[in-house]
């Protein structure tokens, strides 16, 4: 296969552009999955990075870097929707600088103390072990009255 290039089929993100928009080459990866959980089928992802000739060490770090990203979303969308990362309205950039340390901190606790957590789930729920219970479980739990606290 040649190579491959994205075709821009709109312009109304480049108005302004005189002329043909550019064509920026690049590498298709299509990773497969071996297997997933429940023996499901896994969908096509296709990958474009806009790197060319990269060797087969270099293409096996593109995708698992990939992947590597969902934790990373996961972990901000709960510091700012569990932990409240984005609700203070902070008038200096020190003051933000400290309370995203904070959450930081408090980040690491809850994962440090899953496995005094216990899980309360719904009858209906599967129990999680509890080294994989997430931040948001673990803050539901008081040890203390072994109860959910907050919910």
């Amino acid at each position: 296969m040649g190579p491959v290039h994205p075709r821009p089929n709109h312009r109304s993100a480049r108005l302004d552009h005189p002329g043909e928009l550019s064509v920026i080459k690049g590498t298709l990866l299509r990773p497969k999955a071996e297997h997933l959980s429940k023996s499901r089928t896994a969908p096509p992802v296709w990958l474009w990075p806009s790197r060319t000739g990269g060797t087969a060490t270099e293409v096996d770090r593109r995708w698992q870097g990939y992947l590597r990203r969902f934790d990373l979303e996961h972990t901000f969308r709960s510091a700012q929707q569990t932990l409240g990362w984005t609700a203070p309205k902070l008038r200096t950039p020190q003051a933000a600088d400290r309370w995203t340390w904070l959450l930081i901190v408090a980040h690491t606790q809850l994962r440090l103390v899953r496995s005094l957590a216990v899980d309360l789930r719904r009858p209906w729920e599967k129990p999680a072990e509890p080294e994989r219970m997430t931040p948001a479980q673990v803050r539901c739990f008081n040890p203390g009255s072994q109860t959910a606290v907050g919910m």
